[in-house]
């Protein structure tokens, strides 16, 4: 269209009030001398209100808002009415008449500004602090009309997948891009290949082994469009019914999916993860998701039943109401009667075939409150990059925070993205969680490694000011590809598309010709983001002198097909860059390889941007050898982000190495998402590394394999090392066959450096890795929490004094709340020199799972190594098989918390040493009462004779403990 002009009674876009900003989303009260108070309307942007005039969409003529009534009277560019408009014509100029009558108890505000993105304010009205508003918008002109392409083709995202039980989606009306609507029809099983329609309604169910076809209708909403593209659905099969598809806004599609599944009976059935205990100035949780279910939390005073309002008060027991809600394809059905657990809870009942489950808590203590320590705000505010959207808010750690972004040296606040060439200033407003204060907290003491200059905070406070440098994209290098048969250079072509939007596409014709690039290729945009797609048509492109071959800047989505990228040895920079709102996708045939640096990272460094590698892609022969360089295949920097859902990164005879993090990958403090693919035969040489993956960020394994990779060094793991950071194993996962060699190493997982370190494993597989040296573990070396909600260790060794086959805990804690340590198949067992199944030198807290089948000789068959002085703790489900004894040595105890459900033998015990004076201390109760039921599911070894259940009084400091005394045999 050519133009656009619009009448609009309005505000502006900024209430500001004795020189400050008032942020938008928020309602004021303001009160004046002699006049009525009023809540001033702040939303002054006039797009909200009345969007653009698009081809072939209807006019809003009327809107009903909270704070005002507005009415729109659409006319020609020549002001004459259009009464007859229902649709917006192309090439066409429009004028909109709109009254905004504010509602009772609501005003306009006497000091307002108006804005229109993207159209230019060229009048206003002289009537301000008036009920009314005049506003005249003028649009430059136009050839089409404004349209934003529908990017998501994944048919999946908008559809699930039938599920046995669950009723149809019949329309999705939440999305803002497009609006869908679903016809279902199931095959009639007398007549294959034959579909009956299910009727409309809320009746019908999914049946398990049913096959199911579902008609699909798409409909852009205003302003969008589908580009032509295919749609997708990985679960089913996508075809278009007969009949011409003509209209550009909508798709009509049918899917045809496999039989549909029965639901699965919810297993998480430990709910210790997901609510946390009840303490003195806590916040009570009152909604979580897990795998399987989500849940709502009542609490409410045990004794009075009174609903908590606040926080969780001293002295006071509480009572947890939990509804559970299963997840598609789960089902409570088979759950049975009090099956729900929670280690620490008086009581955990639930019916059966039931997800709504009790938890009784003990009365609630006093928490001591320690000053704040957690001062880098680097991975809780994201540095400023250009198109990117403002943090305004952040939880986690210490303290939660609300930021307020404002141009530097400006009291006006940031409204939309960021913009190019801009500094920005960071206030924020932290506040302490429970248990933690900021008080006592020194001046300027906070820091992030983006800043400009000096972060500041006045001491005993959590307001912080952080002022950051503009973020400038340089431009375009050039750059010289040599004969690729194309029109000038690839590079050139992107130049001169890079003002659009739209997708481009690159294909490089064949040829055995060298492709060398003469310096580093910068494939960016400096106005709009665009999708950059390059085919390689299996050609190589090698970097001739050190530096970054490949740039992926804000704002670009490049995709590589077919096409290698070669780098060199000697380098001093990564291959591949990724910056802050970049993203890299590679794709089927993509190759990096053989580039060694001494600076970040050998083969793709991500900084700030995303990474996506899928399968047929491949990371190889990369080395980052050097103080300074981490991560021989990829380096996920601070707010980086790598998916991996296939492609393998090194392998066999293609090692990644590195001398300073991970060979495979290094996260040093962004986020990985492993769904599929290999990290494989990768090595590293250095302390507190990991031959896989280093994980000093966030590391989500939820499928795919380590495998074959070597670390040799001081507390380092041959699969993984979490070194300060989180790495959570779910699903398929399967970490094998790695070697760790060196003091306090783990074969599969080391879990130590740093105090922030944490692995959960709630599914996968650790098996066939090994371990050498002093205090080494096959399978998990934990240092600091490692928590086990599922999967499997197994088939582990280690060698070395004080080693473990399956997990050894050092200085950190290990609960083990489900899953298995050994098992009965051959090639399950671990094996060790120390202890087969877990040495405990530190802390062992077990409420489910089994250790069970590790046995490598006559000599050796302990399940349970525990030092003398270090904590075990039974309680629940646990269970360590008769096959796997508990060794004790003088001085080891096990504590009975709460009742053991399995049945008897819950475990062997073997004692070190001989009794004292007759008698040795082995079971210890965590209150007053030994219960007899619970000693006698507990077996005793040849050392031993019988148990005396008359419970015994500790002395001295440990008077308020009980024990049950062993006697040696007469």
């Amino acid at each position: 269209m050519k133009g656009f002009k619009v009448l609009m009674v309005l505000c502006g876009a900024a209430l500001v009030i004795a020189g400050c900003a008032i942020p938008m989303g928020d309602d004021f009260l303001i009160t004046r001398e002699g006049k009525t108070s009023l809540i001033y309307i702040i939303d002054y942007n006039l797009q909200t209100y009345v969007p653009i005039p698009s081809r072939g969409q209807p006019p809003v003529t009327g809107v009903n808002r909270g704070d005002l009534d507005l009415s729109v009277v659409w006319k020609d560019q020549s002001g004459n009415a259009l009464p007859g408009l229902t649709v917006f014509a192309d090439n066409t100029v429009y004028q909109a008449e709109i009254k905004l009558t504010p509602k009772e108890g609501y005003g306009f505000s006497p000091s307002n500004s108006f804005e229109y993105h993207p159209g230019k304010i060229t009048a206003q009205s002289d009537d301000r602090g008036e009920p009314t508003r005049r506003v005249t918008v003028t649009y430059n002109n136009s050839d089409e009309a404004e349209i934003t392409y529908i990017t998501d083709y994944n048919l999946q995202s908008y559809v699930p997948i039938p599920m046995a039980d669950e009723k149809p989606v019949r329309s999705v009306t939440h999305r803002g891009d497009v609006g869908v609507e679903v016809t279902w029809e199931v095959e009639n099983p007398l007549n294959s290949g034959n579909f009956n329609p299910i009727p409309a309604g809320d009746s019908y169910t999914f049946v398990a082994g049913a096959v199911y076809r579902a008609g699909i209708k798409l409909t852009a909403n205003p302003g969008y469009r589908f580009r032509e593209m295919d749609f997708d659905y990985p679960a089913g099969t996508v075809s278009t019914p007969p009949g011409p598809d003509t209209d550009p806004d909508a798709r009509d599609l049918r899917v045809e999916y496999k039989a549909a599944e029965a639901p699965t009976v919810i297993s998480e059935l430990n709910l210790t993860p997901y609510i946390p205990k009840p303490a003195s100035g806590g916040t009570a949780v009152t909604s979580f998701g897990g795998a399987q279910y989500t849940g709502t939390v009542t609490w409410k005073n045990t004794a009075t039943q009174a609903v908590l309002v606040g926080p969780f008060q001293a002295g006071t027991e509480y009572t947890a109401e939990v509804s559970l809600t299963a997840a598609i394809g789960y089902t409570f059905a088979g759950v049975g009667q009090d099956a729900f657990i929670y280690t620490g809870a008086k009581t955990v009942t639930n019916p059966a075939h039931s997800g709504t489950v009790s938890l009784g808590f003990s009365a609630t203590g006093n928490v001591s409150v320690v000053t704040v320590s957690e001062t880098d705000l680097t991975g809780r505010i994201p540095k400023p990059a250009y198109g990117v959207t403002p943090v305004t808010s952040f939880a986690g750690g210490q303290y939660t925070g609300t930021v307020v972004w404002k141009k530097t040296n400006t009291p006006a606040m940031l409204i939309g993205p960021f913009q190019r060439d801009t500094a920005y200033t960071a206030v924020l407003t932290l506040r302490a969680v429970p248990g933690f204060t900021f008080t006592g907290i020194g001046q300027n003491v906070f820091t992030h490694r983006g800043a400009a200059g000096a972060v500041t905070n006045p001491a005993g406070s959590g307001t912080v000011t952080i002022d950051f440098p503009p973020d400038t994209i340089p431009g375009y290098t050039a750059d010289t590809f040599g004969p690729v048969g194309v029109e000038g250079s690839a590079l050139k072509l992107m130049m001169e598309r890079r003002h659009d939007s739209l997708p481009l596409t690159i294909e490089l014709p064949a040829g055995t010709e060298e492709l060398k690039s003469n310096s580093a290729i910068l494939v960016g945009d400096i106005t709009s983001p665009t999708n950059v797609t390059i085919d390689g048509c299996h050609r190589v492109l090698e970097i001739k002198t050190p530096g970054t071959l490949l740039t992926v800047s804000n704002g670009v989505t490049l995709t590589l097909k077919n096409i290698t990228l070669q780098g060199i040895s000697g380098n001093n920079a990564p291959l591949v860059t990724v910056l802050y709102g970049g993203k890299l996708i590679l794709d089927d045939g993509v190759t990096l390889t053989g580039n060694e640096t001494t600076k970040k990272a050998g083969g793709v460094w991500i900084n700030g941007g995303e990474l996506v590698m899928n399968a047929g892609a491949a990371i190889k022969k990369m080395s980052a050898d050097s103080y300074d360089s981490h991560g021989g295949g990829v380096l996920v920097d601070t707010d980086g982000k790598f998916t991996m859902n296939g492609g393998i990164i090194g392998g066999v005879n293609s090692a990644n190495t590195a001398s300073g993090g991970g060979d495979g990958v290094h996260v040093a403090g962004g986020v990985f998402d492993m769904y599929g693919g290999t990290i494989q035969s990768n090595e590293t040489s250095g302390d507190w590394c990991g031959g896989g993956v280093n994980a000093g960020g966030i590391f989500n394994m939820y499928g795919g394999t380590i495998r074959g990779n070597k670390a040799i060094g001081y507390s380092s793991g041959g699969g993984v090392s979490v070194s300060g950071g989180q790495f959570t194993m779910n699903g398929d996962a399967v970490i094998e066959d790695n070697e760790a060699q060196g003091r306090y190493t783990g074969g599969g997982v080391y879990n130590g450096a740093g105090y922030t370190a944490s692995f959960t494993m709630n599914g996968g597989t650790i098996r066939g890795n090994t371990a050498e040296g002093f205090e080494s573990a096959g399978g998990v070396h934990a240092s600091f929490s490692f928590t086990m909600n599922g999967g499997t260790i197994k088939g582990n060794t280690a060698e070395g004094s004080g080693s473990a086959g399956g997990v050894s805990i050092d200085s950190g804690a290990f609960y083990m709340n489900g899953g298995a340590i050994g098992g009965k198949e051959d090639g399950d067992a671990n094996r060790a020199s120390g202890a087969n199944g877990v040495f405990d030198r530190s802390f062992f807290s077990m409420s489910g799972g089994t250790i069970e089948g590790n046995t490598a000789d006559d000599t050796n068959n302990y399940g349970v190594y525990i030092k003398g002085g270090s904590p075990f703790t039974m309680s629940e489900l646990a269970r360590v098989a008769q096959d796997n004894v508990v060794f004790l040595e003088p001085g080891a105890t096990i504590t009975i918390d709460n009742t053991l459900r399995k049945p008897s033998p819950v475990a062997t015990i073997i004692a070190g040493g001989s009794p004292s004076s007759g008698t040795t201390r082995l079971l210890r109760a965590s209150s007053r009462t030994l219960i007899e039921e619970n000693c006698n599911k507990f077996h005793y070894g040849a050392a031993l004779g019988y148990i005396d259940n008359t419970a015994v009084q500790g002395t001295g400091t440990d008077m308020n403990t009980w024990y049950g005394v062993y006697k040696e045999e007469e």
